[in-house]
């Protein structure tokens, strides 16, 4: 049977239900290890008037990216590195620059662990997952 409506007492401490912080960007090659050596230097990064020459891309992408390293939980919510973040692409890292297929696996199972600031993949992976 295919669930057709939002139970939204399921959801209440495992997603947060936000949309569209993401500028309408899927997260890009190369963003995440960009927002986060960034904001390891400066966690007020994303809210800089020089933002985006600093990161090198438009206004609407360092919200995307700021969104992004939050939603993977690579950075906090003060932009501060988390331990997942650090232990993943920090500088001894487990894979600094992503090569590794198993690090996105990693990535997306830390996108979706409660709780989760990305509903449409929440629901779509956990909720709906139809297999065909």
């Amino acid at each position: 049977m295919i669930q057709t409506s939002l139970n939204l007492k399921y959801f209440e401490n495992a997603v947060n239900p936000i949309f569209a912080n993401h500028e309408t960007f899927h997260p890009r090659f190369g963003w995440l290890k960009k927002g986060f050596d960034t904001a390891k230097k400066n966690p007020d990064i994303f809210s800089q008037d020089d933002a985006p020459v600093r990161l090198g891309v438009g206004k609407n992408m360092v919200r995307a990216i700021r969104y992004w390293c939050s939603a993977f939980k690579i950075i906090d919510k003060n932009n501060l590195p988390t331990v997942f973040g650090e232990k993943l692409l920090g500088d001894n890292g487990w894979d600094t620059y992503l090569e590794d297929p198993a690090s996105l696996w990693l990535l997306h199972w830390n996108l979706l662990k409660p709780r989760c600031d990305a509903a449409a993949w929440y629901y779509i992976f956990r909720t709906y997952a139809l297999t065909e």
